[in-house]
This record gives C-alpha cells, sequence and structure tokens, in this order.
C-alpha cells in the first residue's frame, strides 16, 4: 500500500521540469565524477528507482540482502517542492530550494552498493 501511495504521490507531482539548476550557487566538494546532475532528479528515474523497490519487496528473503537506495526519488520529491513554492512565489520557496539543495550537496552522488 505504501509503495502504491509513493506512486501515486509522484505521479501527481510530476510537472515539467524548468531547464534550471536550482543549486548553481552550492559548491559541491565531491569529485566530479562522483555528482549526481541535478537534471537527474527527475520523474522517469525516481519512477524506476520505485519500481524496483516495489519488484525487490515481492521477494523478501532477497529484500533483506539487498540495499535499495531512494536518492532519486527523494531528491526528486525535494525538486518538485522547491519549483512548485518558487512557481507560487511562496515564502517558503527559499527554505524549498535550500533543502534541494543541501540534499543535492550531502547525497547527490553516484555510489557503487
Amino acid at each position: 500500500m505504501k509503495n502504491t501511495a509513493l506512486l501515486a504521490f509522484i505521479a501527481f507531482t510530476s510537472i515539467f521540469t524548468f531547464g534550471e539548476d536550482l543549486c548553481d550557487e552550492y559548491d559541491r566538494p565531491q569529485e566530479a565524477q562522483m555528482l549526481i546532475p541535478e537534471s537527474e532528479f527527475n520523474y522517469e528515474n525516481a519512477l524506476s528507482e520505485v519500481t524496483a523497490l516495489k519488484a525487490r519487496l515481492s521477494d523478501i528473503p532477497k529484500f533483506e540482502q539487498s540495499w535499495v537506495p531512494l536518492t532519486y526519488s527523494e531528491g526528486y520529491l525535494l525538486k518538485k517542492v522547491a519549483l512548485n513554492e518558487l512557481a507560487k512565489n511562496s515564502i517558503i520557496a527559499e527554505y524549498a530550494v535550500e533543502d534541494f539543495c543541501t540534499f543535492l550537496v550531502e547525497d547527490g552522488i553516484y555510489y557503487d552498493p
């Protein structure tokens, strides 16, 4: 049920992503080849990640032995919130952008599980 709710939320919040980078002014200290570009936090990657999680949940012994990251899903949702708040000229837009950019700096890296 939680997977269905997450898929529905991702689908509901999917709007066309503007071509801009929200976090140009943030310094990302990791090596360049390890950084996930901001543009990769999109609906398709988030949906793919959630679909992989759903497949692994169907086989509990396999799931218990593997770790399923949700980096793209989390980044996509944070980015959508930031873009939606900016579009509304909301007073919390600055904080939503800061949340996404902090995530991008701290967790927006490729990894080898």
